[in-house]
Parts: structure tokens; C-alpha cells; sequence
């Protein structure tokens, strides 16, 4: 608006395009029903077996298991990682295989910042490899202000706030008080972390 421009395509049509999940729990399966709505069409790759029925309920065209990654990266329009950070998932996102990944591509991260090689993904998005990306994570938060990855124009970058409503943090704080109360009766916390 400050610049006067009006009654231009402003960004890509949803409707279509496919989003690949690396990672298939709880946030994916979350993200997919959103991208749903827009006409999105699903693919998802998760160390456990997605079913068929699941597979239908959720509306995944492909679906796969970690191994099959490499076969996933070619066909998406949008990537998304959902996965928790260990050894095995630290950079599980290359430049490798960002190479891999149309140029036409986006990468969102909204899980472990470590999931995605931010040197090779800056360099992706610096020498036109890749559309764009989306970060709410970072490998080392809070991320150096000057750091190239959020000074290109390609990026939308939060600080790591993807769950940090009221809500979100009235159902956490609820959720251990229930805990503190589930133990307090003897019984097993919920979600335990061994």
C-alpha cells in the first residue's frame, strides 16, 4: 500500500500444490487438515506405517517412510519438517537435499531449527534454488541479528513463536498441573519423556 501498487497477483494459489510432511504426529497431521482447506494436496513420510485408512482419512496421496525422503523432495511445491531433533534427524535437510527440491519450492520449519542446514538453505535461497522458506526455528535461538538467512527478502522469519498464544500456554500450564495430579494419585504421567 505504501507503495501504491494495487490489483496485482500478489502471491501463488494454494489449490494444488503439494505439501510433503516430514514427519507425520501430531503438528503435521494438524498443518494437513489446514492445508486441506485450501485445496492442498498431501504427501507425508514418518518413521511409523501411515495405514491405508489413515492414509485416506487424512487425504495423503503418498505417503512413505524416512528412507523414502529423497523420493518425496522432487514432487513438492511446499516442504514442511515436523520431526523431533536427535542424532539421526540433525540436518536431515542438506544441502543435498535441498538440491533435490524444485526451485519453485518453499521450506517451512517450524519444529527443531538443527532439522535444516541453515548455511546450505541460505545458500539455496541466495543463488535462486528455492522459492522461499518460512522459519519459526533456529539452530541457535535466539538467531544472530545478522545473520544472512533473515536479511533475505525470500524468508518470513518469527522467533520461534508457533504455539505461544494464551491458549497454548493455559493448556501446557493445565497439562502438568494434571500430571502433578495424576502422579500425586499413583498414577503414570501422560507423555512421558523416558
Amino acid at each position: 500500500m505504501h507503495a501504491g501498487i494495487a490489483f496485482r497477483p500478489a502471491a501463488d494459489e494454494l489449490r494444488g500444490k503439494l505439501l510433503g510432511l516430514i514427519g507425520f504426529g501430531a503438528s503435521a497431521i494438524e498443518f494437513a487438515r489446514l492445508a486441506r482447506a485450501f485445496g492442498m494436496r498431501l504427501a507425508a513420510v514418518d518413521i511409523r506405517d501411515i495405514t491405508d485408512q489413515e492414509a485416506a482419512q487424512r487425504g495423503l496421496e503418498w505417503r512413505g517412510k524416512p528412507e523414502d525422503i529423497d523420493a518425496l523432495l522432487p514432487m513438492v511445491d511446499i516442504l514442511s519438517v515436523h520431526l523431533h531433533l536427535d542424532d539421526r534427524t540433525r540436518g536431515v535437510i542438506d544441502d543435498r537435499r535441498l538440491r533435490l527440491l524444485k526451485p519453485s519450492a518453499f521450506v517451512i520449519n517450524v519444529a527443531r531449527g538443527a532439522l535444516v542446514d541453515e548455511a546450505a538453505l541460505s545458500t539455496a535461497l541466495e543463488d535462486g534454488r528455492l522459492a522461499g522458506a518460512g522459519l519459526d526455528v533456529f539452530e541457535a535461538e535466539p538467531p544472530d541479528p545478522s545473520s544472512k538467512l533473515l536479511r533475505l527478502p525470500n524468508v518470513v522469519a518469527t522467533p520461534h513463536t508457533a504455539g505461544n498464544s494464551d491458549g497454548t500456554m493455559r493448556r501446557r500450564a493445565e497439562f502438568c498441573a494434571q500430571n502433578v495430579d495424576r502422579v500425586a494419585r499413583g498414577l503414570q504421567p501422560e507423555c512421558r519423556i523416558a
